[in-house]
């Protein structure tokens, strides 16, 4: 019995022996299990971490929309600059990373807004939504990463992002009015229609309903604004049509203009003003046309002023005559240059002012032929010179005191058999200080009525109330005052022969 214990006994001891062994490798495995995976950790953790951003990376060729785009970029980003920030990644893994995710994320994008704005009927939601993600994310991300801002990878989304802002810019409003569809010029105009056009055709633009309804407005706007100009420059136009005449040609030749620009960009358009320009264009004849005939009727009344010659004196008569020629002149000129077919033509009013002065000259100057008319004894006395022949006149110079201070040069001539003599005389020298002055039967002085004072031209000397039985010795002189001397320095006479 006590054998039988013993060995019981011996068998325990070992079990618990071979116990002990076990547990004790155990240990040992498990202690070189812990170190070996706190060597190899980092690496193993680095390949988890980098394998987790890649397939995040990767997950950008699948997105179907812009906030589903939206939101794996944010995560993806954070999850990179993260794993920078806790060293979870070797720096070069950071690199390659970063470069992934800039080329996988653009490419995607670029992708994804081409078929949504080609492909599907976008909103202009859609293209801010594109622009806030470009502008916030990807231009940031790409400076941040790798300070460039190369956007070759993005050709579709730069394509989409300008045009949609040339679009916007074209059909802005400011109290429902499109700013930039005002007309101020007709290129202006054109480009514009011109650029209306090409974007209503553009595949970033086509594809969406309400971008296209508003720039098929862009060219009735701007016929709109064309004709509300037109109307404006009418209504000033109308103010001025018996005031101011600068103002009247200058808004004349603005709105002549205004109108055939209108119907060079707008003509066979559907516009539904288009009807409207008719009616502006048969005003502004009917303006001009009125402006005509006023001033028609009012050069007529010039004219027509010669007709009392009878009454008047010879003198005022011609100046009549002057002004109304200057009249027909003014009026000639208006029509070519603003009135148009709109005015009448005025040579009977010329015609009839020609013949009211063969009247006024047949009154002024009747024929007596009983009396004959006299010019002689023309005394140049060595002091003036005869010149030339002019016609029916004889034309003499003074010659004595040519640049000579303080002096005078006379000549004298004979006329008889004339109740009124008409003659001329010219100063070519010092206005208001030298001078041409004429006597009859005596020596002129400086008060003489007959003069060329201040007077330049050639200057009729008409004398009146002549007895045409008698003789009249006429003089002529040329005064100097006592300095300079400009002009030719001379005084002239132009003498008519005998008739």
């Amino acid at each position: 019995m006590i054998r039988e214990d013993k060995k019981v006994i011996g068998q325990k001891v070992l079990l618990l022996i071979f116990a002990l062994l076990f547990f004790a490798m155990l240990a040992i495995g498990l202690l070189y299990l812990s170190t070996t995976s706190q060597i190899e950790s980092p690496e193993i953790k680095d390949n988890i971490h980098k394998e987790i951003a890649e397939s995040r990376i990767k997950d950008f060729r699948n997105c179907a929309n812009l906030k589903a785009y939206d939101s794996l970029y944010n995560v993806t980003k954070h999850k990179i600059i993260l794993y920078k920030a806790e060293g979870y990644v070797k720096e070069d893994w950071i690199k390659e990373l970063k470069r992934k995710f800039v080329d996988e994320s653009e490419t995607a994008f670029n992708t994804l807004c081409k078929y949504l704005i080609c492909s599907t009927t976008p909103d202009s939601r859609t293209y801010k939504y594109i622009i806030k993600i470009f502008d916030e994310k990807i231009k940031p991300t790409r400076k941040e990463f790798f300070k460039s801002t190369n956007y070759s990878a993005l050709p579709d989304v730069e394509g989409i992002v300008s045009r949609y802002k040339e679009t916007c810019e074209l059909i802005k409003k400011k109290n429902n009015i499109y700013v930039n569809c005002q007309y101020t010029s007709k290129e202006d105009a054109a480009n514009k229609i011109s650029k209306a056009n090409s974007l209503i055709a553009d595949q970033y633009i086509k594809n969406c309903r309400f971008l296209i309804e508003e720039l098929n407005k862009v060219g009735a706007q701007i016929e709109k604004s064309h004709r509300h100009k037109i109307n404006n420059q009418l209504e000033e136009f109308k103010n001025c049509l018996y005031s101011n005449y600068v103002r009247y040609n200058s808004l004349s030749l603005s709105i002549s203009g205004l109108i055939a620009d209108y119907e060079s960009l707008f003509s066979g358009k559907s516009y539904k003003g288009t009807n409207d320009i008719n009616t502006l264009k048969q005003r502004f004849n009917s303006l001009i046309k009125d402006k005509a005939d006023r001033h028609y009727r009012y050069v007529e009344s010039c004219v027509e002023q010669l007709s009392g010659y009878r009454t008047m004196t010879e003198s005022y008569f011609d100046e009549l005559v002057r002004n109304a020629n200057n009249e027909i002149e003014g009026y000639k000129t208006r029509k070519s240059t603003t009135y148009g077919v709109a005015a009448k033509n005025c040579d009977n009013l010329k015609t009839t002012l020609d013949i009211y002065k063969k009247n006024a000259d047949t009154h002024y100057h009747p024929i007596i032929t009983h009396i004959v008319k006299r010019v002689y004894n023309i005394r140049p006395n060595g002091q003036w010179m005869f010149m030339k022949l002019d016609g029916n006149n004889r034309i003499y110079e003074s010659r004595s005191n040519y640049h000579k201070n303080n002096s005078t040069s006379t000549m004298s001539f004979n006329i008889s058999g004339y109740s009124e003599f008409v003659f001329e005389i010219k100063n070519d020298s010092e206005q208001n200080y030298d001078y041409v002055v004429v006597g009859v039967n005596q020596y002129p002085t400086y008060s003489s009525m007959y003069n060329a004072k201040g007077y330049n031209g050639w200057k009729r000397i008409r004398l009146r109330n002549l007895d045409r039985t008698k003789s009249y010795t006429i003089y002529v002189t040329y005064s100097k005052d006592g300095s300079n001397h400009h002009g030719r320095d001379r005084g002239y006479v132009k003498i008519p022969q005998n008739n």
